[in-house]
């Protein structure tokens, strides 16, 4: 646990200022723009656009990119993201803040997790395929197009419309790496109680912030609502925390401390149903366990109990299934363990 309570120094990345165009959307310095990102051909030709704003500062300092529904059914950060662009004047930052409320536009409008056109998630396949389906290339032209105009990158998730996490930050942990030791210092910066260090999980290595880690660009992921929402305690986390990590980039005026207690986590897992039926959480998101604790329970559908989820050892309960049901290998549980 850090209670430390210095202040974070900021990042050295500065860019000179110059017009910034995304998509339809153009920049030049001093000016707020919105436009719209194509993104890939639909089968009557028409394409994908997914609206996007650049706040571009009046002086200079670094390209922050953020985004919300890379899966496409978390509202809460889109809903931020929104909130944030209007209340900033390009007059007053330096720097500049490209923002994309919605990352996975068909996976929106469907208000599910993946793109209905091939069911693939967004966030496993960077950096992507140019000649692959849909998603494939959605993900290669992204990471493209972030590689040139990011210097750091905020990815913004939650529970979806299955479940509701805690407000939590995730970063990939490798200390070779310089990107992943400023990506450290922004999750420390976002005011979370809780920071997940990431590495060693096969599944997570085609996630955009791995990727980018990876090459060079400092990525921090924010965790925080779900369950359909969006909901206002959850969108105030996420827009604190982007606020939090502009006065970090001093892109804005103020100063941000660890000033919290926060828990750093290293062992993390999901804990699936091995039955199917109703599940019933019988602990909220964020709360702390004790090896053998119930996390929850699942019911037939006349009420006898066919299973009790508990926990496999003394960690927090990030996040927790709302959906009323689920079947088996349903995920009921978002898991971290203390160390021990």
């Amino acid at each position: 646990m850090s209670t430390d309570t210095r202040e974070l120094s900021a990042p050295t990345k500065s860019r000179t200022k110059s017009v910034i165009k995304i998509g339809t959307a153009v920049a030049a310095p001093g000016e707020k723009m919105t436009g719209v990102l194509p993104l890939a051909a639909r089968t009557d030709g028409s394409t994908y656009d997914t609206p996007v704003t650049i706040v571009n500062g009046s002086a200079e300092g670094p390209n922050l990119w953020v985004h919300g529904a890379i899966h496409g059914d978390e509202y809460d950060g889109s809903r931020a993201i929104a909130d944030l662009v209007r209340e900033l004047d390009p007059r007053d930052v330096h720097g500049a803040l490209i923002a994309i409320p919605v990352l996975n536009i068909g996976a929106f409008q469907a208000r599910q997790r993946t793109n209905p056109l091939d069911s693939k998630d967004l966030n496993r396949i960077f950096p992507g395929n140019p000649a692959g389906t849909v998603t494939d290339q959605i993900a290669h032209a992204l990471m493209t197009l972030i590689l040139d105009n990011a210097d750091y990158l905020v990815d913004l998730h939650g529970g979806g419309n299955e479940a509701l996490m805690s407000f939590h930050a995730v970063f990939y942990d490798d200390a070779q790496l310089e990107a992943s030791r400023t990506s450290e210092r922004m999750a420390r910066a976002i005011g979370a109680p809780v920071i997940q260090r990431s590495f060693g999980v096969a599944f997570l290595e085609g996630s955009l912030w791995y990727q980018l880690t990876r090459q060079g660009i400092p990525t921090v992921l924010f965790e925080a609502g779900g369950t359909g929402g969006p909901q206002d305690e959850y969108i105030a986390l996420h827009r604190e925390g982007l606020r939090r990590l502009m006065h970090l980039f001093e892109m804005i005026p103020g100063s941000v401390a660890v000033d919290e207690k926060c828990h750093v986590l290293n062992r993390h897992r999901f804990i699936a149903s091995t039955k199917g039926g109703f599940f019933r959480a019988e602990v909220k998101p964020g709360t702390h366990v004790r090896p053998g604790d119930v996390l929850g329970r699942v019911v037939d559908l006349f009420g006898t109990e066919l299973e009790v989820v508990r926990a496999p050892a003394a960690g927090i309960a990030l996040g927790m299934r709302t959906y009323a049901t689920c079947h088996a290998g349903s995920m009921v549980v978002n898991f971290s363990e203390f160390d021990q």
